[in-house]
């Protein structure tokens, strides 16, 4: 299902953003923006520096390299990097260790209009973790966190699952065992 945007969820829009999120998201309106009840939001200014602390040293990357976009209800940041002269998307999950390259920047927004965003964001999931846990949609703020880190031996599994907050569980995932 293609993004679809909740008009009730929304962070506060910080006019200084620019100058963390380059024009990326702004040329678009969609800072601090919530889709499909959380399943993906867009970076605000103070998420998308945030993100950009937890996931720079991830990428072996200086932070001023890495761009924030959005973070999904998993709380998977999607960043944008340069990499030999290319602007790519970026997939980055913490509790897996992995980074998937989606697709190149220009093409992002043309993957968000399709059907494939259901896929790539674990849409079915979603619904599945909203439903038994009676959760209409997530806070900006919040993510479907992993109690036990899968890249620490925990089950890839609903109950193996909690709300809570994008930057505590970050810096939980970005600190050793």
């Amino acid at each position: 299902m293609p993004l679809h945007l909740d008009a009730r969820l929304r962070a506060g829009d910080d006019p200084a953003s620019a100058n963390v999120l380059g024009t990326l998201l702004q040329e678009r309106g969609l800072t601090g923006r919530s889709f499909n009840n959380g399943l993906l939001r867009f970076h605000n200014a103070a998420s998308g520096q945030a993100a950009v602390q937890a996931v720079a040293p991830r990428l072996g990357m200086d932070s001023a390299d890495v761009t924030p976009v959005a973070f999904d209800w998993l709380g998977r940041q999607l960043v944008a990097v340069d990499r030999d002269g290319e602007s790519l998307a970026l997939l980055v999950d913490g509790a897996r260790e992995s980074v998937d390259e989606l697709c190149t920047v220009p093409q992002l927004f043309s993957l968000l209009s399709h059907e494939e965003v259901d896929e790539v964001f674990a849409g079915t999931a979603f619904t599945m973790w909203r439903a038994s846990n009676e959760v209409d949609a997530l806070p900006f703020s919040d993510c479907v966190a992993f109690i036990t880190p899968l890249n620490r031996g925990g089950e890839d599994s609903l109950a193996n699952t909690r709300q809570e907050a994008v930057a505590d569980y970050w810096q939980r995932l970005n600190t050793a065992a």
